[in-house]
């Protein structure tokens, strides 16, 4: 099988000392013909001296902040390669990982987007257990069935010339919209072993920190219902799966937000759950979610 070039782009900004530690692993398992690009969006802390220290890695900085979506899309751009892989500069990559991304890659006749199943794994990574991945041709499952963790994603860069990067609408979860995006019109390859990335959650993670804006929820379901959308489901099984999708999302930001310690996002959360399951208190929500999540979530309301 012939192993593809990778073109390995982090988005950063003011997290010098990570993303020096992530640009090194990326070193490590780097191949002939790979290439490192840093897009730093105008950090202030030293990120781009540090990183000038790092042999092949090349940092473009920008003068003016793109935000993260504007960073991203720079990311899916930046290179010369077919094949572009994202990984945020507060992640870090598993040993292998670029391999399995890279193998993910050669298997594809034309393009598509690869990614892994660090949100989705049914079992755990083993990393002695081989290759293992699976195929989903594009079309309406598979678009309904694209969440998929940004960092790590790799994709042909001809689909982003076609369809366009992360819409600038959705600052907050634009992943969610373009992967069903992609997922509707192309293949994707997902990696279940080995795992590829690791997924840093805590209090300064990226997507905490957007849980705590005022307008992240109404937001994110625009981007359920946009992201729905491309299915081309009916009126009323739209309404229906964004229901039980903007539920399961509650689920999961209450139970990530009580294990980092975030009251306010765990309490604000909550709440919302209520109105949307019909519950008529928050006694009755926190004894609902004690017995789903346990009961630390439960003392956090």
């Amino acid at each position: 099988m012939l192993l593809p070039p990778l073109t390995i782009a982090i988005p950063t900004y003011n997290r010098r000392e990570s993303a020096c530690a992530l640009a090194a692993e990326i070193r490590r398992q780097m191949r002939d013909g790979d290439e490192l690009i840093v897009s730093d969006d105008g950090s202030t802390d030293g990120t781009e001296a540090s990183l000038a220290d790092i042999a092949g890695v090349r940092v473009i900085r920008h003068p003016t902040n793109l935000g993260m979506v504007g960073n991203w899309n720079y990311c899916l751009t930046a290179g010369t390669n077919p094949w572009v892989c994202l990984i945020h500069d507060d992640d870090h990559l598993l040993p292998g990982g670029l391999d399995a991304l890279r193998r993910a890659c050669g298997l594809s006749d034309g393009p598509a987007l690869v990614a892994h199943s660090v949100w989705q794994n049914r079992f755990k990574y083993d990393p002695t257990g081989g290759f293992c991945y699976e195929v989903r041709e594009a079309g309406r499952v598979s678009a309904l069935n694209s969440v998929f963790c940004p960092s790590g994603a790799t994709l042909h860069r001809s689909i982003t010339e076609e369809l366009g990067g992360f819409s600038p609408k959705y600052p907050y979860s634009s992943d969610v919209e373009f992967f069903a995006r992609v997922c509707a019109r192309y293949p994707a390859i997902v990696v279940l072993n080995p795992g590829v990335i690791e997924y840093v959650v805590d209090g300064n993670n990226y997507q905490i920190r957007t849980w705590r804006k005022p307008d992240f929820l109404p937001q994110l379901r625009e981007v359920e219902s946009a992201s729905i959308g491309h299915a081309g489901l009916s009126a009323e099984e739209a309404d229906r799966l964004l229901l039980t999708r903007m539920t399961h999302n509650m689920l999961y930001i209450i139970a990530t937000a009580s294990a980092a310690g975030d009251r306010r996002v765990v309490r604000r959360t909550a709440q919302e759950l209520s109105k949307l399951a019909g519950h008529s208190n928050r006694r009755k929500v926190g004894l609902w979610l004690a017995a789903k999540l346990g009961r630390r979530v439960r003392r956090l309301l």
